[in-house]
């Protein structure tokens, strides 16, 4: 065989070989990355879980005192509503200025208060949940 394609024929048997001792360093890149890959995944997963298990939690413990805060100003409501009630009883029991006209306009502005102090309440523990 003439010496210029021995010469060849090496240099293409040491390609070969070079491509060959570096397929398993590249297999083994290759399974290193998709492990990798997948720990980041599962703990990605791990976060998201703890991430939404605290937001659950928080938006009980947000929920148990809206219902606390609306239980509260209820009692107040009814509260206030029978001490205006009985006062105007007895202002009607002692003298009879007090029309049926001004008690409604009363129960009625009375009405409008509650309503927009429980819309402000949620108004506001909404925009605390979405904030906070």
């Amino acid at each position: 065989m003439p010496r210029q394609q021995a010469e060849l024929h090496a240099q293409a048997l040491a390609a070969v070989i070079d491509k060959v001792a570096q397929e398993p360093q590249l297999l083994s890149l290759q399974y290193n990355l998709q492990n990798e890959s997948y720990q980041s995944e599962l703990r990605l997963i791990s976060q998201v879980a703890a991430a939404r298990s605290t937001l659950s939690a928080e938006i009980e413990l947000q929920n148990a005192k809206t219902d606390h805060i609306r239980t509260e100003l209820s009692a107040k409501v009814d509260a206030l509503k029978s001490f205006l009630d009985s006062r105007m009883q007895h202002g009607e029991g002692k003298r009879s200025t007090v029309s049926d006209g001004v008690r409604s306009a009363l129960s009625l502005n009375l009405w409008y208060i509650y309503v927009g102090t429980m819309l402000g309440i949620l108004l506001t523990l909404f925009i605390g949940i979405m904030f906070f």
